[in-house]
């Protein structure tokens, strides 16, 4: 799409050379495929710098205290259990204990954009939550481990998407990394345990 449109300012386009920018430096991504007889079962895995992401996002509050004390925390690789419990207290409370849909457009702001059948342009997307699990630590691993897993439903106009993702937050010392493994909801029993015990594992 650059090559073709190298002048164009779409947001694609800014959006794809944020992520060229950025991949292998702030995050990659793996794909994970099944031993099984199949062969058909697969993954992705997305590995997120977060010192380095953080950074980036927070250049405005390299001076401000909490800030400070947060990058100081992920250059230790360990959270205090007072700051744990509020940390998980706050993150906590912020996942949906029900079937939650969340709106990932606003299809009002495109109602004059229709096709000749009058169909809408710009069709709303949004994304289900259902099963989220609490954030909470993980036992026998390395370093500080936090993770939860949830099902999702993406959906882009009438085409939908189950989704089941794992994810684990890894305090390794100075290089905390958030882990992040997505695969279709009917291979979630499958992949669940491989996840897990993967992100337990990290050296």
């Amino acid at each position: 799409q650059l090559n073709e449109n190298p002048s164009k300012s779409s947001m694609a386009n800014m959006m794809a050379k944020e992520l060229l920018q950025n991949f292998g430096t702030t995050f990659d991504v793996y794909q994970l495929k099944s031993a099984d007889k199949t062969g058909q079962k697969d993954a992705l895995v997305v590995a997120v710098d977060v010192k380095q992401i953080a950074q980036k996002v927070a250049k405005d509050k390299a001076n401000d205290p909490m800030f400070v004390a947060a990058m100081a925390a992920l250059d230790k690789g360990q959270i205090d259990p007072v700051t744990e419990q509020l940390m998980l207290g706050a993150i906590n409370k912020q996942i949906p204990t029900t079937t939650t849909v969340v709106p990932l457009n606003d299809p009002k702001r495109y109602a004059n954009l229709k096709t000749r059948s009058g169909e809408l342009l710009i069709k709303p997307r949004t994304l289900t939550v259902e099963n989220a699990e609490q954030v909470h630590p993980v036992a026998g691993t390395k370093y500080q481990t936090y993770a939860a897993s949830s099902r999702l439903l993406y959906a882009d106009g009438n085409v939908q998407t189950p989704l089941y993702a794992n994810t684990a937050f890894v305090l390794k010392p100075g290089k905390p990394v958030l882990y992040v493994g997505v695969t279709t909801d009917v291979q979630r029993d499958y992949f669940k345990t491989i996840f897990d015990n993967a992100f337990k594992s990290i050296k």
